[in-house]
């Protein structure tokens, strides 16, 4: 994409509206925090430490978590460059980026949570579909949200500088994102003797935390007013 020099007619990002989008990255990272955290250990919890909800392996061969990811990275793989040539080709009057992270990231909020709350408390194969088709829809709303969130960086940026200081600022919230799972979850637990439903309430706060996070830049970056004219 070759974009058009006309920064001098748009109004810059102050620091504050660049806080504000590096937000997003925050809460996509936090989300996917959690999920990397604690999803197999709600699952697959170590011996002694819980009911496993779905069964290690099929056929007492094929490990069950790991087909069960290799399907939902497929599904990645797949809607990744779908969704960014929609966004590269959308002509939407709210901006070409910003529709889809109004639309991606609440689902992306709401399916996080959601997979911590299985269909049948015990191990079984309801379990299994579940999961398995709840993490293709979690990897679906997060590329929606992700792809043309990151592709808006380089249009909000009129220099090298700015792009360098949203760079920086998305590395600075991605570990606070990373943060809030690793320090503040455990914070939300009880110290000792965690049920199933201290894990869920723990991970309800933090995508609560993730849906803020995700749509501050939505709300307060006018992807129309600050982004430099563009043609394909």
């Amino acid at each position: 994409m070759s974009v058009v020099d006309d920064s001098s007619a748009k109004p810059r990002l102050s620091w504050p509206r660049k806080v504000l989008y590096a937000c997003g990255q925050g809460g996509n990272i936090l989300s996917d925090t959690v999920l990397q955290t604690y999803l197999l250990f709600f699952y697959l919890p170590p011996s002694g430490q819980g009911t496993a909800r779905i069964p290690q392996f099929v056929l007492a061969i094929i490990p069950v978590w790991f087909g069960i990811n290799l399907l939902a990275r497929f599904v990645d793989s797949v809607t990744d460059p779908l969704v960014a040539a929609w966004s590269d080709q959308s002509k939407h009057r709210w901006g070409r980026r910003q529709v889809f992270m109004l639309g991606g990231g609440l689902p992306m909020a709401l399916v996080t949570a959601a997979l911590f709350f299985p269909p049948d408390p015990g191990s079984s194969s309801s379990n299994v579909v579940f999961l398995a088709l709840m993490l293709c829809a979690y990897f679906c709303v997060y590329t929606i949200y992700v792809a043309p969130y990151l592709a808006l960086l380089p249009e909000l940026a009129h220099d090298d500088k700015e792009r360098l200081d949203l760079s920086t600022l998305q590395a600075i919230m991605a570990l606070v994102g990373a943060a809030l799972v690793m320090v503040g979850g455990p914070m939300l637990l009880p110290e000792h003797g965690q049920t199933d439903e201290d894990i869920q309430h723990m991970v309800v706060v933090l995508s609560s935390v993730a849906f803020v996070l995700l749509y501050l830049p939505v709300l307060f970056v006018d992807e129309k007013r600050y982004v430099r004219q563009a043609e394909p």
